[in-house]
């Protein structure tokens, strides 16, 4: 019962300092100095200060504390005895000076090493700083008076466990003499608030555990001390997890605004004792709290008129009004009232120069010049003027586009330009929008298919930011040029005629700009021989055959067909294809042909026959005529020995003929077969 009133009482004694205490132990922790040595301010008696650190704040069995001169191995132990807590005799006239003192000693005394935590352990970390006699007390510090001035020495602290001694710290070689005073801490920053002064400085915490600020006013003779306890500051994680110095380290509040304050600052070392002072800050704090902005602003258009009305909230200090405008919500606003709007105006007039979206915002001012900015409210004025009619469209075409160009427009508030195509100028439902969103330049591309062939037909709008779309331009109209040639022909057969001439059979070409053929010969045996040209002139599109008259019997031909469209573009050449003009000696048809077979099968004729092959045999091609007529082929060179004849009418006669062909004694041909189709009452 006794321990917890001891702890109550000092708790109620510090209760100003529990803000630092967490910072402090941390930054002892993070400055790595687990011992400190110093020389003393006495210049008589000279004695070299030690103080070291451990997480339990001192080592119940003790610590061996040793010294060495520069260039010695050996450390030579400066006590006979490890020097623990209880050794120092704290002076009587130090609880005199220090009322918390003897409740701190109850405290340390009362508590096992397990009791040492949390925030006892940091409230008597702070104490053993702040008291030397209390330090040496608990046995964290220790002077050494066995020193001259002039000589260098090294120290070493070791403490005391079970299984032996472990080192707490080495110092560095410090030389005996007087100590001097630290300089204040640096970037010392001192800056006016309303009714408050904002302080920051650089923390040195190899140097300085805390700092003093001390303040005078201009009815102050002497500077006071502000703070009841040292300011510690520590580095603490921000919203984004990094570790960083908070912005402002002190403020002093609670002053007058307009009243002069100055200010120095002053460092603490580990032992305690204060730096030099800082150079003297002279800070005036100001009224910088805005006063009640206006409320409810509203605002009314009437063609080119802005009507604005608000509600005033008055305070004492009111001085007037502002009022401010802007094209944009967020920046570029600028006063539009002349002369400051007395205090109890609550409307204002604003005539603007054109069509626009307006923001406005209403400022209260007092007298300090503070001002205290209403909500925005943006006026609308309505754009009901289209922009001039776009000028001087004119095209370039190229393949698969067209690009036009014009005049630009010189409205302040043009958008941009709707362009529009057609290929029928005259109607105006057929006209289709190109671009959804308007553009700002003058050059649009239309890209096309480049197998178009349409005149196509533009025209241009300009829009406005108000969507007021100006007449359309004249038109402009353009092609683009033909770089598609036709499609490469088919060569889909070759017959002999009943005149003993080739005739090359194709397959119309579908391009609808087609102009027509040309057809082209080579010497199947001859590889020097180039193509050559059998029309002079272009074969018509409707044209599907042509009648080589020129042709050498015995001499094997490849024919090509190439098509030409309206541009001149010319297609690849068509397939090669084989033609050759038997030698005829029809006198040996006998000789070559044992039968013909005619026969009606209903839906179709039946022809067979049988010949007796060659080695050079080529094929044997089928004929037909009705009554009157010259015979016509009915299939290619083939090699088989029958043929269905389906394209028959009921009641015709025909007459059938095979033509055989052999490479040596070129065609044979068959007797004549008539063959009457029944009627289908016959049927």
């Amino acid at each position: 019962m006794k321990k917890f009133k001891i702890i109550i009482e000092i708790i109620i004694v510090i209760v100003l300092i529990v803000s630092s205490l967490h910072n402090l132990h941390a930054q002892v922790e993070s400055t790595g100095q687990s011992m400190i040595v110093s020389n003393s301010l006495d210049s008589i008696n000279p004695h070299i200060k030690i103080k070291w650190f451990i997480p339990k704040i001192y080592s119940p069995k003790g610590v061996n504390i040793y010294r060495r001169g520069p260039g010695q191995q050996n450390w030579e132990r400066i006590l006979d005895k490890p020097f623990k807590k209880g050794d120092y005799s704290i002076p009587v006239e130090e609880f005199d000076k220090d009322t918390t003192l003897e409740r701190f000693v109850s405290l340390i005394d009362g508590l096992s090493e397990n009791e040492m935590q949390g925030l006892t352990l940091a409230m008597i970390l702070i104490k053993s700083i702040q008291s030397q006699v209390y330090a040496q007390y608990i046995g964290v510090e220790y002077h050494d008076i066995d020193v001259k001035f002039g000589d260098q020495y090294q120290y070493k602290v070791s403490k005391i466990t079970s299984s032996g001694e472990k080192d707490i710290g080495v110092s560095q070689i410090i030389t005996v003499k007087k100590h001097k005073r630290h300089n204040p801490p640096e970037d010392i920053e001192i800056k006016a608030g309303d009714e408050q002064v904002l302080i920051k400085w650089k923390p040195n915490k190899f140097r300085f555990y805390g700092v003093n600020v001390y303040r005078r006013s201009d009815d102050q003779n002497d500077f006071l001390k502000m703070n009841d306890v040292p300011l510690i500051t520590s580095k603490r994680k921000g919203p984004d997890g990094v570790l960083a110095y908070a912005d402002i380290f002190y403020t002093d509040d609670s002053l007058s605004n307009g009243t002069t304050y100055y200010y120095k600052i002053v460092g603490l070392d580990y032992f305690n004792r204060n730096s030099k002072f800082s150079e003297t800050f002279e800070v005036t704090p100001k009224d910088e709290t805005a006063p009640p902005a206006p409320k409810f602003l509203r605002n009314k258009v009437d063609l080119l008129n802005v009507f604005l009305n608000w509600e005033n909230v008055y305070v004492p200090d009111l001085k007037g009004l502002q009022i401010y405008r802007s094209i944009h919500y967020d920046r570029d606003f600028i006063q539009i009232n002349e002369k400051m709007l007395n205090r109890d105006v609550n409307g204002y007039v604003d005539a603007v120069e054109k069509p626009g979206k307006y923001y406005y915002y209403v400022s209260a001012i007092d007298s300090s010049g503070n001002q205290g900015s209403s909500f925005l409210t943006m006026a609308n004025v309505l754009d009901i003027y289209p922009p001039e009619k776009p000028k001087g469209l004119y095209t370039e075409s190229d393949t698969g586009r067209i690009i036009l160009n014009w005049l630009p427009n010189n409205e302040e508030d043009l958008m941009g330009y709707q362009i529009f195509r057609t290929v029928d100028r005259d109607n105006k439902k057929r006209y289709v929008l190109l671009n959804a969103n308007p553009i700002a330049d003058t050059t649009y591309i239309d890209t096309l298919p480049i197998s178009a062939k349409n005149k196509f037909h533009y025209r241009i709008a300009a829009i406005d930011s108000s969507i007021n779309r100006s007449e359309y331009s004249d038109f402009a109209a353009s092609t683009m040029p033909d770089v598609i040639a036709p499609a490469q022909p088919f060569i889909k057969d070759i017959i002999i005629t009943e005149n003993n001439y080739l005739q090359i059979h194709w397959i119309p070409n579908v391009d609808l700009d087609l102009m027509g053929y040309s057809i082209f010969r080579e010497n199947a045996n001859d590889s020097l021989t180039k193509k050559g040209k059998l029309n002079e002139s272009l074969l018509s599109p409707l044209v599907k055959h042509f009648t080589d008259r020129w042709v050498e019997q015995g001499t094997k031909y490849n024919y090509y067909l190439e098509a030409v469209d309206s541009s001149g573009n010319k297609s690849e050449f068509s397939n090669p294809f084989p033609g050759k003009l038997p030698n005829l000696k029809p006198e040996i048809g006998d000789k070559v042909i044992k039968y013909l077979n005619v026969k009606n099968k209903g839906n179709y004729i039946q022809i067979k026959w049988e010949i007796n092959p060659e080695d050079d045999f080529l094929g044997t091609i089928v004929y037909r005529k009705e009554e009157g007529e010259a015979f016509t082929p009915l299939t290619g060179l083939m090699q088989g020995n029958k043929f269905k004849d389906n394209d028959i009418t009921p009641g015709s006669i025909y007459y059938y003929e095979v033509r055989i062909y052999h490479e040596s004694y070129g065609e044979s041909r068959s007797k004549v077969e008539k063959m009457v189709v029944p009627t289908d009452d016959h049927e």
